[in-house]
Parts: structure tokens; C-alpha cells; sequence
């Protein structure tokens, strides 16, 4: 039984579809992963912020 254009055409844009929302949300996952990073990261730079100053070295 031979597939007709339109079922043809139906099927590619439900893969397309798929192709989509999986790249989306992946690209979710990522901004997700990246905003914990940039938490850690903050708060490490704010708690080397809250310690006192190093002293100079002798010579510079």
C-alpha cells in the first residue's frame, strides 16, 4: 500500500516536531546546569570577598 503525499508530509513534520522539542529541551537543561554553575560560582567570589585582605609580598 503505497503512502500518499500527505501522509508522507504529516510524518516528516512530526519528526521535525520531535527534532524541536527535543533540541529545546535539552537547550532547558543546559540553562539549568549553567545556572547552578553561576550560583557556585557567585558565592564562591562572595565568600573570597568576606575574608580579609592578604597581605603584600615583600617585593614587588
Amino acid at each position: 500500500m503505497a503512502r500518499t503525499a500527505s501522509a508522507r508530509t504529516r510524518a516528516g513534520f512530526l519528526i521535525f516536531m520531535v527534532l524541536v522539542i527535543a533540541g529545546v529541551a535539552g537547550l532547558g537543561a543546559w540553562q539549568l546546569e549553567r545556572r547552578a554553575w553561576k550560583h557556585d560560582l557567585i558565592a564562591r567570589i562572595e565568600e573570597r570577598m568576606a575574608e580579609a585582605p592578604a597581605p603584600l609580598p615583600a617585593r614587588i
